[in-house]
């Protein structure tokens, strides 16, 4: 019941994906290679969410701070992304990517998160210095390992 209602955001936007003229179709392909080739630049963010990621679950002592923590790298991320997406695909093609994460997360991370921005005093306590080089598979944590597969950090 839980893996159901987990996944129907994603099988949901899979579906829509497949029809002919939905948003999100329609947005992949015209977006579709322009993102692509922006990959290894967006990838630079994924890493910077994930050296986040990492300093999160690394100090069990520090248990409390990790939903802050997660959404101020959540936050970094998305303006990473922007950054890197904006100037050469548009601002449209930021909008499949929250197709995405919405499917993902549904609206829970947006509203969860809002009130973290990345560049608050908060924020800056608590996330990695950026361009901070994550251990990935030798990380303690299971999500670092898992992202660097997506992610490619040794």
């Amino acid at each position: 019941m839980l893996i159901d209602f987990a996944s129907d955001g994603v099988l949901k936007t899979f579906e829509d994906y497949c029809t002919p003229g939905s948003r999100i179709r329609e947005l992949a392909i015209k977006h579709g290679e322009c993102l692509n080739i922006q990959r290894p630049r967006m990838n630079k963010c994924l890493i910077d969410f994930q050296a986040a990621v990492e300093k999160t679950t690394s100090d069990p002592n520090r248990w409390k701070e990790r939903p802050k923590t997660l959404c101020c790298a959540y936050d970094r991320y998305i303006g990473c992304n922007a950054d890197v997406i904006a100037p050469t695909c548009g601002r449209e093609a930021i909008e499949l990517g929250e197709v995405l994460i919405r499917s993902i997360f549904s609206r829970g991370l947006q509203v969860t998160c809002s009130r973290y921005k990345h560049t608050s005093g908060l924020c800056k306590s608590l996330l990695p210095p950026k361009g901070t080089q994550p251990k990935g598979p030798r990380s303690q944590s299971v999500i670092s390992r898992l992202m660097s597969t997506i992610t490619g950090v040794q």
